[in-house]
C-alpha cells in the first residue's frame, strides 16, 4: 500500500497570461481608484473634524505652555528679589555702624583740613588783587 498513485490530467491547458496592455489597464485603474479614494478621504468631514480638533488642541497646549513659562519667570524673579532683600538685610545687620561713622568723620575731617590749609595759604599771600579774584573763584 505504499505505492504512489500518479494522476495525469490530459485535457488541461495552462491559463493564458493577460496581455501587457491588460496589465497596464489594471494598474491604471488601481492607481485611479487609489487617487480617488485619497481625494474622498481628504475631503471627508471626519478628516476635517480631526484636523480641526488637533488644531484646537495644539493651540490650547501652546497657550498653557506659555502661561506656565510666564508663571515660572515671575516666580524666579520674585525669588531673586527676596534673596537680594535678605542679603541686603543681613549686610545691614552685620555692618559695624560705629566703624562706618568713624570712617565718615575721618573723611570729613581730612576734607576740612585741606580746605583750611588752602584758606590759610591764600590769607598768607596777602590781600588779593583784582586779577587774582577773577582767576580764583
Amino acid at each position: 500500500m505504499d505505492q504512489d498513485i500518479e494522476i495525469k490530467i490530459l485535457n488541461e491547458e495552462p491559463a493564458p497570461e493577460p496581455e501587457r496592455n491588460a496589465k497596464k489597464e489594471i494598474g491604471q485603474k488601481v492607481a485611479q481608484t487609489a487617487v480617488s479614494t485619497g481625494k474622498k478621504v481628504w475631503q471627508s468631514e471626519a478628516r476635517k473634524k480631526v484636523t480641526q480638533t488637533i488644531g484646537k488642541g495644539a493651540s490650547k497646549v501652546a497657550a498653557k505652555s506659555s502661561q506656565m513659562v510666564q508663571e515660572r519667570v515671575v516666580k524666579a524673579a520674585e525669588e531673586q528679589a527676596k534673596a537680594q532683600l535678605e542679603a541686603t538685610k543681613e549686610r545691614i545687620r552685620q555692618t559695624d555702624w560705629q566703624a562706618e561713622a568713624k570712617k565718615g568723620v575721618a573723611a570729613t575731617l581730612r576734607w576740612l583740613s585741606k580746605q583750611f590749609k588752602t584758606l590759610s595759604e591764600k590769607s598768607a599771600q596777602g590781600p588779593a588783587t583784582e586779577d587774582q579774584k577773577t582767576a580764583d573763584p
